[in-house]
């Protein structure tokens, strides 16, 4: 059984000069189990989205949805990425939920954003906000640009905060450089004129997370660096 997705589209406009032909390359995950069905299809696309993927969207962070990701980034230049927000603690969950992986998935799952960045993504945005607006209405008309305005979407302000707490000085340094967007989906985002992209989160409640926080705790009480969990293969 393949399970996993790995969807790739482009989509093209002509402008007022039929000469003139835009494109927007996009991926949505890059994973699959067994992990060759989404290598395979990676490397018979390359050609198609080469030289610059101008988006690529993560849903979560699943071995069957990001496990192809080290091959796509090894061989395209991804202009952006989008993504929703895991605590280090979600994300060690996460690990250990998906066992047997290669080791930069770890690594990944330790700190996404400067593993992105350092592998040549030019911007990443963080999508958080638990409420969308279904009856939200798409705006009109046609402006034929090859890029979406991210910078469009209202900030997540709280969510922002916590990652400036949570997270490494890299993360931080990530948002002063614009190169790391914090941002609600309350708006969906117009492409090209004839598409539109819109994101919803929902998170799930678990008791069983604060339960498992405890577990993590040292004699002395102190959490232990859950970052350094996730790179140590034992």
């Amino acid at each position: 059984m393949w399970e996993g997705l790995f969807y790739t589209g482009e989509i093209e406009v002509r402008g007022s000069d039929r000469w003139n032909l835009k494109s927007f390359r996009f991926c949505y995950d890059c994973g699959s189990i067994p992990i060759e069905n989404v290598m395979e299809a990676i490397r018979s696309s390359r050609r198609e989205l080469s030289p610059d993927l101008d988006l690529l969207i993560l849903s979560h962070l699943h071995a069957d949805h990001v496990n192809g990701l080290s091959e796509l980034l090894g061989g395209l230049k991804v202009k952006e990425v989008i993504m929703p927000y895991f605590t280090p603690l979600e994300r060690l969950i996460i690990g250990i939920s998906n066992l047997r992986q290669p080791s930069w998935f770890y690594e990944f799952l330790a700190e996404p954003v400067p593993f992105l960045l350092k592998r040549g993504v030019e911007r990443v945005t963080i999508i958080g906000g638990e409420k969308g607006n279904p009856e939200e209405i798409p705006p009109e008309g046609k402006e034929y640009e090859n890029k979406m305005k991210l910078e469009d979407l209202p900030d997540d302000k709280s969510l922002k905060e916590k990652i400036e707490q949570g997270e490494s000085e890299n993360w931080r340094e990530a948002l002063r450089n614009k190169r790391l967007l914090v941002k609600s989906h309350e708006r969906s985002l117009p492409c090209m004129g004839v598409w539109m992209f819109r994101f919803f989160n929902y998170r799930v409640p678990s008791p069983a997370i604060e339960n498992f926080r405890e577990r993590l705790k040292d004699n002395s009480g102190e959490l232990m660096n859950i970052k350094e969990i996730l790179q140590d293969r034992k």
